[in-house]
């Protein structure tokens, strides 16, 4: 018969596996240090960040002589914006070519600032053309021009492209009509600067936009929608802390339900994946009913998930037979708690659970690996009951083209050797050794092939098959060696955590980041785990505030124009190096304004050493010079100048000492991550090693067990 303590050990582990999560042991302590400092800088750099967003602004663009410029579109998603030119008094100004992600943005709600600058105070004309194409597919071109009076202070002119209900063309309107600002949503244009960035996926000056507009007060009118903005773009930063605290002053404010129970989901999500499951459970059992449909189930959903955590497995039931919905999360949440009910003994109430899942209709890949996962834990818990004999016909109910078919093949063997049909198990078996040799359920299976030979006294053939699962767990051990030691060394850190540009999305999937190395797919278990993944989100993170510290202080640093040059092509450099997406383009993008308000300092024909050693450089100065005629300048500007060069100079002083402060703490948190995700990664290799060892030591013992019959037999 089948070797029970060797199949009790594969059913547990299978149980395991195919449970929702991982939860390894892990330095818990030395994880919350790292985040908590993470966070720390998040915050900081965000601020500062902002400061020199506010400062450029002010050093390239005085108030008394700024004029800015917005566009905005309402039209359906079928208009395709191609460019748009803007001139002033015969100057060309702005002048932008627009991608297929700007012109959705600009539809979504979105405003871009198309054009800022300085000018005189008096009479200006401006023109503005633009282009692209309509619905039918045809090539749209329209102008409009505008005669307006600069005042001492800003000038805002926005402009607006209207598809007029029952036209086929699109209108442009310059200036903006009454009309069309009533029927637009975003009231404050700097709001709309803000979507125009979160809708392009530019997160990082989402964050800076909407710290700077409230800074200068430029969000009047969308105080409360900012805030939110704000808090969710906090959560997504990992700043967990700052959300909760943004989003309970928006909730003692008197925010709507529905709103509210959202905002509390979401950060009781964020908790639960972190491993807070107390304050997860505090923030869910805060949602108040009536709760919206598509949050009500997935609020069901994970408070069960925390009960189960909390060993509350009675109060997890109860919460889940609650639940109605036959949405993608309402089933995965009883998949989990079916695997889990089982895993705590309470088997029927699991299967019973689990064999809905396994007998529903799937209409799409997701569902039908979701169905997959159920009938192959069935599968594997029936396995472990006194009568096996049941489990069969689970796992034959998995697709052999599934990702799953691997564990069903070796599950469907031990199914028929428990029954004693030892033959007829080699069929499955077999079949698995022709798969990865990576992967488990075939490495198990090189030990499963020769006990079933062993079995029906095909001896010499167990022996063959004994020695080749040596041969190969040996040969895997020594690659592990290896990559633990170049690890340990830090030689392979990049080939298990490549320095690719962070994403905002909710998870990162083992796959995105993962080489297909051999090596690497021992890995994928830790990457799915949260406590591993949110390190690595912090790690990414913390590589990108590398990456703008970095411009930051070219920005701000150089004696001369030729030492500002060559900062500035190495943080290009550097820059051009990562993979284009809309992160580094988010990261170009604020680089850019800055190396541009730092260069404004050099132009012109101002000496670039007055900068650092005369206040009659200054930026105000310099940047009143760049604009050459076109400002004028009161009889009292001098004494104002004088006293602005002054502010500047302190200020950019303060900043100067900032970024060289926060790029050495950055610095910092960037080698601890890269020093706890190679640890883990090491002791994730170093767990498989022994898994592999346990298996030549099976080997082994199956190999003397083999002579003794063999002995037995001669006598």
């Amino acid at each position: 018969m089948v070797n029970k303590r060797l199949l009790s050990a594969w059913v547990t582990a299978f149980l395991v596996m195919l449970g929702g999560e991982v939860h390894a042991l892990t330095p818990q302590i030395q994880l919350r240090q790292l985040d908590h400092a993470a966070q720390s800088l998040k915050q900081e750099v965000f601020k500062l960040n902002r400061d020199l967003l506010i400062l450029g602004e002010e050093l390239r663009y005085p108030a008394a002589t700024r004029v800015a410029v917005f566009l905005s579109v309402d039209a359906n998603q079928s208009f395709q914006l191609k460019s748009v030119e803007i001139t002033i008094d015969n100057e060309v100004v702005a002048s932008h070519r627009y991608t297929e992600r700007e012109t959705s943005a600009l539809v979504r709600g979105g405003v871009q600032r198309i054009y800022v600058g300085n000018l005189a105070i008096g009479e200006h004309e401006l023109n503005a053309s633009v282009s692209g194409k309509v619905a039918s597919g045809k090539d749209y071109r329209q102008s409009g021009s505008m005669i307006f009076y600069k005042r001492n202070g800003p000038k805002f002119v926005e402009m607006t492209i209207v598809k007029p209900a029952g036209k086929r063309q699109p209108e442009l309107h310059l200036p903006m009509t009454v009309a069309d600002r009533q029927a637009r949503h975003v009231k404050d244009p700097y709001f709309g600067t803000v979507l125009f960035n979160v809708y392009q996926q530019k997160y990082f000056s989402t964050v800076t936009g909407l710290l700077a507009a409230q800074a200068t007060n430029n969000l009047s009118q969308h105080q409360h929608e900012s805030q939110w903005l704000l808090g969710d773009l906090y959560l997504a930063y990992g700043l967990h802390r700052q959300a909760a605290r943004t989003f309970a002053r928006l909730m003692d404010q008197g925010t709507p339900p529905d709103v509210a129970a959202r905002a509390r989901f979401y950060l009781a999500k964020r908790w639960y994946q972190r491993g807070d499951v107390k304050r997860a459970q505090d923030e869910l059992l805060r949602m108040q009913d009536p709760l919206p449909a598509d949050i009500k189930d997935q609020q069901q959903a994970l408070l069960a998930l925390v009960l189960m955590k909390r060993n509350r497995p009675g109060e997890a039931v109860a919460v889940l037979s609650q639940l109605r919905g036959k949405s993608g999360r309402a089933t995965y949440a009883r998949y989990n708690m079916g695997v889990g009910l089982i895993q705590i003994g309470r088997t029927q109430e699991g299967v019973a659970l689990l064999g809905k899942i396994a007998r529903m209709r799937a209409r799409n890949d997701e569902m039908l690996a979701l169905r997959d996962k159920a009938n192959l834990a069935l599968g594997f818990a029936f396995l472990g009951l006194p009568d096996p004999g049941k489990a069969k016909s689970y796992f034959r109910e998995v697709r052999l083209s599934g990702p799953f078919s691997n564990k069903a093949l070796l599950g469907l063997g031990w199914a028929l050797s428990a029954r004693g049909k030892h033959k007829q198990s080699l069929v499955p078996w077999m079949e698995l050794q022709k798969r990865n040799g990576v992967d488990v359920a075939v490495q198990e299976g090189l030990l499963a092939v020769p006990y079933a030979l062993a079995e029906l006294e095909a001896y010499k053939q167990a022996l063959q098959n004994y020695e080749n699962a040596i041969a190969v767990y040996n040969a895997e051990i020594e690659r592990l060696r290896q990559t633990v030691e170049d690890l340990r060394t830090g030689k392979r850190l990049a080939s298990v955590v490549p320095r690719s540009q962070p994403t905002l999305t909710e998870r990162i999937s083992p796959e995105q980041i993962l080489p297909d190395t051999p090596e690497n797919r021992y890995l994928i278990r830790l990457f799915a785990s949260n406590d591993f993944h949110e390190a690595l989100k912090n790690y990414r993170h913390m590589q990108t505030l590398a990456r703008h510290l970095d411009c930051w202080s070219a920005a701000l640093a150089g004696s001369n124009e030729q030492d500002l040059a060559r900062a500035i092509a190495t943080v290009e450099q550097e820059l051009a190096k990562a993979p284009g997406n809309a992160t580094l383009a988010d990261d170009q993008e604020n680089c850019g304004r800055l190396i541009d308000s730092r260069h404004w300092q050099f132009s012109r024909g101002y000496k670039p050493s007055l900068w650092q050693t005369n206040a009659t450089s200054s930026a105000p100065a310099a940047a009143i010079a760049a604009a050459g005629s076109r400002i004028s300048v009161s009889q009292n500007a001098p004494q104002r100048e004088d006293e602005s060069r002054e502010a500047a100079v302190t200020r950019l002083s303060e900043l100067r000492a900032r970024v060289s402060q926060l790029k050495a703490e950055v610095a910092r948190a960037v080698g601890a991550h890269e020093q706890y995700l190679q640890d883990r990664a090491a002791q994730e290799l170093e767990r498989q090693k022994q898994r592999l060892r346990a298996y030549v030591t099976q080997a082994r013992f199956g190999i003397a067990q083999i002579y003794d019959r063999a002995s037995n037999r001669a006598q």
